[in-house]
């Protein structure tokens, strides 16, 4: 699922204005945010149990930048290096248009959480 969330980052940065700007790490760059702000949610739902080190972590913006970086990095060596993006993409070219649909409904509810979920969980 992790490479379709590439894919479909990677397929959208196509058909924006950024698609001459290195799509293949602007599609690695967007897939980062999310799994970081993912271990936000975490770490605010960890916080509201009082966890101790939650505290440390949501303060501390090193942490946070540190985990971005992490899976930046991690994102490159599974998608990015050595054309790992287009093999990707002639994977998921070859897909039903249904498969196509189902997995991009997926990738459209992931997405809006991801975004949505920090601000409900720092609400709390």
């Amino acid at each position: 699922m992790l490479a379709y969330l590439y894919y479909t980052y990677y397929k959208f940065t196509l058909v924006t204005p950024s698609k001459e700007e290195m799509p293949e790490l602007i599609a690695n760059t967007t897939l980062t945010l999310f799994p970081t702000l993912n271990v936000i949610v975490i770490f605010i739902y960890l916080q509201s149990k009082k966890v101790f080190f939650a505290n440390t972590f949501l303060n501390n913006k090193i942490y946070v930048i540190f985990i971005f970086i992490f899976f930046w990095i991690l994102g490159y060596f599974l998608f990015v290096r050595k054309g790992k993006h287009l093999v990707i993409k002639e994977k998921f070219d070859k897909e039903s248009k249904k498969a196509k649909y189902i997995k991009m409904g997926l990738v459209i509810i992931y997405t809006i959480v991801s975004f949505v979920l920090p601000i409900v969980m720092s609400k709390r």
